[in-house]
């Protein structure tokens, strides 16, 4: 018999429908419930303004510190490194992003 591995998974997606740097601002108090509340990370998908860049990385962790800097860890699979966000928002912006859970 065929067992399906994939049988139950859900996902959510929330995507950027206003285009630029909309989703810095809505999605990462999104990125941060999603990680915070049930320990799922984020599949994050980039693109540059006027460029045919896309780019996926998986975030899977925060830190907030009381000066008000923040950091959201990722680890980019092209490289093979772990970096943050942060690195990528002065060129690149955030069009999409996904969870799957069980």
């Amino acid at each position: 018999a065929f067992s399906n591995a994939f049988s139950g998974l859900n996902m959510d997606h929330w995507t950027n429908t206003v285009g630029g740097w909309y989703l810095e601002s809505v999605g990462m108090d999104v990125i941060e419930t999603q990680i915070r509340d049930y320990n799922r990370p984020v599949i994050v998908h980039l693109k540059q303004s006027g460029s045919k860049f896309t780019h996926y990385v998986v975030c899977y962790g925060y830190e907030k510190y009381s000066d008000g800097g923040i950091f959201h860890y990722i680890y980019n699979p092209s490289k093979g490194a772990y970096t943050t966000l942060e690195d990528y928002m002065d060129t690149k912006y955030i069009a999409d992003f996904t969870v799957f859970y069980w």
